[in-house]
Formats: C-alpha cells, sequence, structure tokens
C-alpha cells in the first residue's frame, strides 16, 4: 500500500532495483535511484502531488547513485541522505544535504517514527537499511535478499512464509563478508515481514518470528561454527538491540543553503 518499485532500473546504479516509499505525512522517499526517464519523473510527480517530488532520497550505498544529479537537479528540494562512510569513498556524495555519521539508528530528518535508517555495513562500509514500520518492511540494498528453494524441475516456486530463505551476495562483498553477517544478526530482533532487495528476490514471512528464524539459518549455513555460531551471533545481537539507543534525527547543516543553490 505505500512501497511501490520504480522499474527502469539504471545500468549506471548496477541494475539495482529502487523503490518509492508513500508516507502517510506527505514526506516521500525514493530509495536508491532509477533510471533517469521522463515518464519515472512524471510518476513521482504524480505519487507525491507536487512537482517538488520526494522529500527524501536515501542511498542504501555507494554501487546505486546512478544518475544522482539529474534527480537533484530535476527535484531540486529533495533532500539526499548517505552514511558518512560512502561519501567518504566517493567524492560526489559529499556535498549530500544529509550526511549520517556514527553507528546510528537514525529518523530521517523529519523526525517521524515511521521510518528507521540502520547501520547494516559489509557489502560496503556505509551500507543502510531502511525499515517502514507500519508495513515491517526492510529496503535494503544489496545487504541480502529471498531465497526461494527450486524445487525438482528447476522451478521456483513462491515458498510458504515460515519456509522463506534468505541469501547474501558472497562473491559480491565489497567490505567484509565477516562484518555482512554480523549485520544480517543485527536485523533479528525488529519488526520485519518484508524483505525488499536492489537485487534477487523479495522476501515475504508471515511474521517476524519467521524471519527470525530464517536469519538464524542463514547465519548457520554460512558461519563456520554453524547453528552454534549462529545461536551465539543472534544472542549477542539480541543484547546489543536491547541496549541501543534511541534514534538520532540527523540535522544537516548545510542543508538550507545546498538546497537553494540547486533551486536556482
Amino acid at each position: 500500500r505505500h512501497i511501490f518499485s520504480n522499474g527502469f532500473s539504471d545500468i549506471k546504479a548496477i541494475a539495482t532495483w529502487s523503490y518509492f516509499l508513500k508516507r502517510d505525512n506527505g514526506a516521500h522517499v525514493l530509495f536508491d535511484a532509477p533510471r533517469f526517464v521522463p515518464a519515472v519523473a512524471s510518476s513521482l510527480e504524480r505519487a507525491c502531488g507536487t512537482e517538488d517530488g520526494p522529500a527524501f532520497f536515501v542511498l542504501s550505498h555507494r554501487d546505486d547513485i546512478g544518475e544522482h544529479a539529474r534527480w537533484a537537479a530535476r527535484f531540486p528540494r529533495m533532500r539526499r541522505v548517505v552514511h558518512e562512510r560512502e561519501a567518504a569513498e566517493v567524492p560526489s556524495l559529499r556535498a549530500w544535504e544529509v550526511i549520517l555519521r556514527g553507528e546510528g539508528p537514525w529518523r530521517l530528518p523529519d523526525g517521524a517514527e515511521d521510518v528507521l535508517l540502520v547501520l547494516t555495513p559489509g557489502h560496503t562500509s556505509g551500507s543502510i537499511t531502511l525499515l517502514y514500520e507500519p508495513e515491517q518492511a526492510a529496503l535494503v540494498g544489496d545487504h541480502l535478499d529471498g531465497a526461494p528453494p527450486a524445487n525438482e524441475f528447476g522451478v521456483v516456486p513462491p515458498p510458504a512464509p515460515e519456509r522463506q530463505d534468505l541469501h547474501v551476495f558472497r562473491d559480491f562483498c565489497w567490505d567484509s563478508i565477516d562484518r555482512q553477517l554480523v549485520s544480517v544478526a543485527k536485523l533479528a530482533g525488529r519488526p520485519i515481514r518484508r524483505v525488499l532487495p536492489g537485487h534477487g528476490s523479495p522476501a515475504f514471512f508471515g511474521s517476524a518470528a519467521d524471519f527470525d528464524a530464517a536469519v538464524e539459518r542463514l547465519l548457520a549455513a554460512e558461519l563456520e561454527g554453524g547453528a552454534a555460531t549462529a545461536e551465539e551471533m543472534l544472542a549477542e545481537a539480541k543484547e546489543a538491540l536491547a541496549r541501543e539507543p534511541a534514534a538520532v534525527v540527523p540535522v544537516a547543516e548545510e542543508q538550507s543553503a545546498a538546497v537553494v543553490a540547486r533551486s536556482r
């Protein structure tokens, strides 16, 4: 009801799937970059109900920036959000209006509690996951995806929600696969029933407990110590979640000047 695929994947963003989040407060979100084409821009304007377009452009990680400068020029009031580690690697990201600093978690600058941004390093050092809490959905970029099992004919049927599995792109990890698995464990215990990735298959779960069980199966398969190590890692993640600080509402010190400059 609130999350839509933009289509029109952009080869300049590694052909990632991008998403549009239509929020009840009107501060809508573009998550990662679709290809810049007039049809998508017009669709975003109609969905937002204004020529200003989305209020925020959230980047999961540096692979998926695409033609971000053209989107910024089309929607000059849109504030772009990226983690400082990604900005450190890509000079053009350092001029973005909202730089997430530290370990988080964060809200968006409007302070609304429907969106939570979580640092999930591994695929890249500053990868972030967007949690849309009203629909228990996680927009994860390249952090992980669904892994439905094929049947004997090689066909991949939709799995039952309680048997949906998860997958990480071990061969396409630019930071640390060990750190990525720790970040996957960090998502357990959060209210997640839908995983919407940049690549691969989406995953749908009957409950947050089903998601947590899929995380445990993934960790058991990927970690050298198997199920025992997975159980230990999840216990540590659960303790960390219990100690997690309140979400930070980032302030963009250069935001007003940047928005004015791009509006000229």
